[in-house]
């Protein structure tokens, strides 16, 4: 009886644990969140590593530019100090006097201000300009990351889509198969058909795990770049349109981010190297400085001060500064051609990604014509075969030929999507209509 009793306690826990588990795994399959495009996009912007490095990037070059403004801003320094010496005494009229105190406590203050430093003004618009480029880098690495979660979405959602289509063509063929399995059981067909059914279910079933595997490898690229712990739920994308033509497209993508930065870095490299060549003209300054004591000495006075105006030129200081004035040359030589390389590889990129747009819209249009004569083929094939004018193999056919054509016509689709997608992003165009929005929001705070 206690053994029995036992094996019923086991019994009912079990039971219990797995009705538990169950509910575990529904609750936790209904809590799954559905995540749309604008918001995997705004959750890369906001906890993307590449988004909080372009931010300190950003913040560095700011720094920079203060730094530089910092040289034609006054300078004050202050200087305490206690100093113990041997005093020195002298006999003044047969008195003895301390003319150096033993111990002596010291207060003493500096300023000086730069009137006129040519390097100074230079450099400040190099630091200015590289700020601004790096500013238009910042717009553009929240672009490139806001394009590849939406190619990256596109492509998951696309293929959930794909496998769904995979799925049912395995379906049929499986059923085709049975039915053929049947019909040779029977006599009513050869074996050869038989092989040719399996042949066709060994196919669909090699294609669905490919997308498989490529629609978890959409979803893990996904959740690296919105930071997402699980995958989620994904909705129809609703990409902004694109209307492209050449001359209706220069003048933007021609004020993209990518090229204004490269632009702004070669501005700054020109305004370096003005710098190196204003290096030889004098600096203008004024200074100031004050000091107090508690031992005056032989002077007798406790406090001192003095102002004066100073001109430093540097005739001569080796070959440095001619050294830093080719260095800063060829630096302005490679900015510029890489500015004018960048123009000239834009161009050719924007006449490439527009024919690359128009030929995949050529080919939706052509596998949407041919995903309706096959799902008419097929419609025929089937009443044919009901009224014993078609063979079964050729219904199989007709079947496979139409998933085969539905899954053409996901797969161009998705083409379609992604270029309109790289297109956009040759224009410095945001993927989606909120996407700008948010990033407008970000940058504010």
């Amino acid at each position: 009886m206690k053994i029995r009793l036992m094996s019923r306690t086991r019994l009912l826990s079990a039971i219990l644990a797995a009705v538990w588990a169950a509910s575990m795994g529904a609750t936790a399959q209904a809590e799954t969140v559905s995540l749309h495009l604008d918001q995997a996009i705004e959750r890369a912007l906001l906890q993307n590593e590449r988004a909080g490095i372009a931010a300190l990037r950003d913040d560095r070059a700011r720094a920079v530019r203060l730094e530089a403004w910092s040289r034609l801003l006054p300078h004050v320094n202050t200087v305490a100090s206690l100093r113990r010496r041997p005093e020195v005494r002298r006999d003044i009229g047969g008195t003895s006097v301390a003319i150096q105190g033993g111990k002596s406590k010291n207060l003493a203050a500096t300023g000086s201000l730069t009137i006129f430093d040519a390097t100074a003004l230079a450099d400040i618009v190099a630091a200015g300009d590289a700020a601004a480029g790096e500013r238009q880098s910042f717009l553009a690495n929240h672009l490139d990351l806001a394009h590849a979660v939406a190619e990256a979405y596109v492509g998951a959602y696309t293929a959930a889509q794909l496998v769904k289509a995979l799925q049912d063509r395995v379906a049929v063929a499986e059923r085709s198969v049975a039915e053929a399995a049947a019909r040779v059981r029977s006599g009513l067909a050869p074996n050869l058909y038989l092989k040719r059914i399996q042949l066709e279910l060994a196919a669909a079933n090699v294609e669905l795990a490919q997308a498989k595997v490529d629609a978890d490898t959409m979803r893990l690229m996904l959740q690296e770049l919105a930071v997402l712990d699980a995958a989620p739920a994904l909705t129809e994308p609703a990409l902004a349109t694109v209307n492209w033509t050449f001359d209706t497209a220069s003048p933007i993508w021609r004020d993209r981010p990518e090229l204004e930065a490269v632009k702004r870095q070669a501005e700054s490299a020109q305004a370096a190297l003005n710098s190196a060549r204003l290096a030889y003209l004098p600096t203008l300054g004024l200074g100031a400085d004050w000091s107090t004591t508690d031992d005056p000495g032989i002077s007798g006075r406790n406090d001192d001060w003095s102002i004066l105006a100073a001109a430093r030129w540097s005739i001569f200081e080796g070959a440095g500064r001619w050294a830093r004035l080719k260095q800063r040359a060829a630096d302005a030589g490679i900015a510029e051609l890489e500015y004018s390389a960048a123009i000239r590889q834009a161009d050719l990129a924007m006449l490439r990604l527009g024919r690359e747009l128009e030929a995949a819209e050529a080919l939706v249009q052509l596998v949407e014509t041919q995903l309706d004569l096959a799902r008419e083929t097929a419609d025929e094939t089937s009443l044919r075969f009901r009224n014993n004018l078609a063979t079964a193999l050729e219904l199989a056919e007709a079947l496979a030929q139409q998933h085969l054509a539905a899954s053409d016509s996901i797969k161009q689709r998705l083409n379609l999507d992604l270029a309109r997608l790289q297109l956009a992003r040759a224009l410095g165009l945001w993927p989606t209509a909120a996407a700008e929005k948010i990033y407008k929001k970000l940058a504010k705070d």
